[in-house]
């Protein structure tokens, strides 16, 4: 905190920034500050991936690419008055240096289909450098087929205990953003998955999703999984939790799903965040078309 009011200080007094500018970078580097001490992770251990979730699920609440923009170039700047100052190294505080602005527009959300999620739950279950036993296999499988056919939020799926699950047969309700309670379908597939899981799982507690410990399972560990599938699968980076709920939505809008009721699904508060997906949509049609006519 005291690099931050030190930084603060130097745009107040070297850099002549507007009172909102200064009020707009102290929020968003506290936020960030916030984020890391969430993950246990600081400015030089912050992986590429997890700042990319990091921005993903401010996407994800409707923050603008503009807003989104002047965030990462405050961090950047946090970054280099930090070099600049030989509080770190230059290499050490590269993920951050690299971050790239979103082009100011809507973002296309990353989505991954059905072909891949099979691919990453076939490597789950012959996959013995990750996962040492049969139920931390099915756990997993399980959480990723709940994500992609729910589009849960991770956060919301490792927040369902068992009860709940046990008590609610093809649903639950659960809580998002804000407290809002929404009730979200749990399709067969999806309840096959996670009861294959709970018949060898050997820790009974109140969570539904349990880790290799008995403790309550942490996002963070789930996305380490998917990061070392993804890397020995060679998959696309943008593979993570939560590019499996944006899966989900774009699925279902393929399938001829209405926005509307995707928005429910997701729990988003704007149907002008849920509309994005038919941009994704457009985008597959038009590669298909362009695959089609140049072969």
């Amino acid at each position: 905190m005291d690099n931050i009011g030190n930084f603060i200080e130097f745009l107040k007094n070297f850099r002549n920034f507007s009172h909102h500018t200064i009020s707009a970078y102290t929020i968003d580097l506290v936020q960030f500050e916030t984020y890391l001490l969430s993950i246990s992770k600081n400015m030089n251990t912050v992986t590429k991936d997890e700042i990319r979730d990091f921005f993903a699920k401010m996407y994800d609440d409707g923050v603008v690419a503009k807003t989104i923009a002047r965030k990462i170039s405050c961090l950047k700047s946090f970054a280099r008055y930090l070099i600049n100052h030989n509080h770190y190294e230059a290499f050490e505080l590269k993920n951050i240096i690299n971050i790239r602005l979103p082009k100011l527009g809507s973002r296309l959300p990353k989505a991954e289909n059905n072909e891949i999620i099979e691919k990453i739950i076939s490597y789950i279950n012959q996959d013995f450098s990750i996962y040492k036993q049969e139920w931390q296999k099915r756990r997993d499988i399980a959480l990723v087929t709940l994500l992609y056919t729910t589009g849960m939020r991770i956060s919301e799926a490792l927040s369902i205990t068992k009860a709940k699950y046990l008590e609610n047969k093809g649903y639950i309700a659960i809580t998002g953003k804000g407290g809002k309670e929404r009730i979200v379908p749990i399709i067969d597939i999806a309840s096959s998955k996670i009861n294959n899981y709970l018949q060898i799982c050997p820790f009974d507690r109140d969570f539904l999703f349990i880790s290799n410990t008995g403790l309550e399972f942490s996002a963070r560990i789930f996305q380490k999984n998917l990061e070392n599938i993804r890397k020995n699968l060679n998959l696309s980076d943008s593979l993570t939790p939560h590019c499996l709920r944006h899966s989900c939505a774009t699925a279902i809008l393929e399938n001829g799903g209405q926005i509307r009721k995707i928005q429910e699904l997701l729990g988003h508060k704007s149907p002008s965040t849920t509309q994005i997906y038919t941009k994704v949509s457009k985008e597959k049609i038009a590669m298909n078309y362009s695959k089609i006519m140049n072969s």
